[in-house]
């Protein structure tokens, strides 16, 4: 406990360092977000953390509907299910210091990144139009490639595309999921605070 504790202090004195070398506007340690992403349609809680100049960690949790139609139950509606989604990524920002050397804007850590990403979804926690929620758990990891911005009224956007080496069915052990799963196409936008 006292290794972990002197661990997030000493994380902390370094994150100031860094956050206040990319937006000298604010005092503060991390960037927060509320973020709603299509078309995997995913509304979620974003806190993203320096660890280095060109290095952060993306904290994420929310809310993911997966949507479908349905000929034979509920003509004319839209079926969806909902699941929790978390997850922690790994950034690296590799046009970061191109991007300052060119006079770009940075505000945020705007600029190209590769990511790793483990994830956790859970099973459906609701279901609208649908007789009975189902097993769509799933966990693994994405390796991402993406771009964000942030605009200087606070709006953040992003694009990123990724996809799933490895990615299994909670509950099922060794079954892999299918794979449509294993593939992470989105484009994002937001609020900073």
């Amino acid at each position: 406990m006292r290794v972990l504790l002197l661990l997030f202090l000493l994380m902390s004195f370094n994150i100031k360092g860094f956050t206040q070398e990319l937006d000298t506007t604010s005092n503060k340690i991390g960037i927060f977000r509320v973020a709603a992403s299509i078309p995997i349609p995913i509304v979620n809680l974003q806190y993203e953390i320096p660890l280095k100049k060109t290095v952060t960690l993306l904290i994420k949790s929310g809310l993911n509907f997966t949507l479908a139609s349905s000929a034979a139950l509920n003509r004319d509606k839209i079926r969806s299910q909902v699941s929790w989604i978390s997850s922690i990524e790994s950034r690296y920002y590799y046009s970061l210091n191109r991007r300052i050397r060119n006079g770009k804007s940075i505000k945020n850590y705007s600029a190209g990144y590769i990511g790793v990403e483990p994830y956790f979804r859970s099973n459906s926690i609701a279901s609208i139009n649908e007789p009975k929620q189902i097993n769509n758990g799933s966990y693994g990891t994405f390796i991402n490639l993406g771009f964000q911005n942030q605009s200087e009224k606070n709006i953040y956007t992003a694009f990123f595309i990724g996809v799933a080496p490895f990615a299994f069915r909670l509950g099922e052990m060794n079954t892999t999921t299918g794979k449509l799963d294993r593939i992470w196409l989105n484009f994002s936008i937001g609020y900073v605070f």
